[in-house]
């Protein structure tokens, strides 16, 4: 893979912010718009990019990561309006639970509409970007661009993608995860068995799967499914 040169970059974000202008939920659009952003710089959400990645914070409390790729970017994303120096301070407290080469260069915080990234390296004040100006300020994110070439020579593959719907407390997904799938959505109704999901996996599932919107689903390679009485 070659690194994606600095016109196709500005190309794709101008794009990409045009897909993005109005959207302002994070529980609905937050997983997509990373995964869009990362591909500007040709990063592959399916082998670097984890989400809801789950750590103990700062004062014991658990927590998920919104999306995070180990050693390089961690991301918080909060719906239009939310204080992001906020959302900053609290992906700080998610460095208690990551190891020491797992920390992040940057910090990036966003409410869709704006976007802040923190450069740990320097502690110099974050870049604070509109995201109708992102083509145009794009050289600040050059330390994603062919990120992906490097890291994959030394990263273990990923054989294939998941999503877990009717998924119960998540024992299907055990198995496929023990071989190197990636699960990248779950979704179930009952809300007594979410809570159990959540512990085992640190993520709560979305609900019901009628009132999902297929946009709103990851690529994936695999789709499982439970059935009644699987749990």
């Amino acid at each position: 893979m070659t690194t994606i040169s600095i016109d196709t970059q500005r190309d794709r974000a101008a794009k990409f912010a045009k897909q993005f202008e109005t959207a302002s939920y994070e529980m609905g659009q937050a997983q997509r718009f990373v995964t869009d952003f990362c591909e500007i710089f040709g990063i592959d959400h399916r082998r670097l990019l984890d989400f809801e990645t789950r750590v103990k914070k700062s004062g014991g409390k658990r927590g998920r990561i919104d999306a995070f790729i180990p050693s390089l970017l961690l991301v918080e994303m909060k719906s239009a309006g939310e204080d992001l120096d906020k959302a900053y301070a609290q992906a700080t407290e998610y460095f208690h639970g990551l190891k020491n080469e797992e920390l992040p260069r940057s910090v990036l915080v966003s409410d869709f509409q704006n976007l802040h990234l923190y450069n740990l390296e320097t502690h110099t004040e974050p870049v604070k970007i509109k995201l109708a100006d992102l083509a145009q300020k794009i050289d600040h994110f050059q330390f994603l661009a062919g990120y992906e070439r490097i890291a994959i020579e030394n990263q273990q593959k990923i054989i294939c993608t998941t999503i877990d719907l009717f998924a119960g407390i998540g024992g299907i997904r055990l198995g496929f995860e023990s071989q190197r799938c990636k699960n990248v959505f779950s979704s179930e109704w009952d809300k007594d068995t979410q809570k159990m999901y959540q512990e085992n996996f640190g993520e709560m599932p979305h609900g019901d799967i009628n009132f999902i919107e297929p946009n709103d689903i990851p690529d994936h390679d695999i789709l499982l499914a439970g059935f009644y009485g699987n749990y």
